[in-house]
């Protein structure tokens, strides 16, 4: 297991629901819609069934490291990879 590489894992399926396909805080710059961080916000809102922020609240208080970050793009990697 490479650490670099698993440090958000459990945080980031946590969050979305789904494992990790790659720890996206490692290659920079990297351009995403606008449109797409509603849209995360949206998906996480409902996940937990609550606000965005009592969303944002669980996961940040759920003990797992997280990086908002890694979690949008591995959103972005299930639903637009097209």
């Amino acid at each position: 297991e490479d650490v670099a590489t698993e440090r958000f894992a459990e945080g980031t399926k946590w969050a979305l629901g789904q494992r990790q396909v790659a720890d996206f805080m490692s290659n920079f710059p990297i351009l995403i819609k606008r449109a797409l961080l509603s849209e995360v916000r949206e998906f996480l809102a409902k996940r937990f069934n609550s606000t965005f922020e009592g969303a944002f609240a669980q996961i940040a208080g759920g003990g797992k490291l997280y990086s908002e970050f890694n979690i949008v793009m591995n959103y972005a990697w299930y639903y637009h990879r097209d």
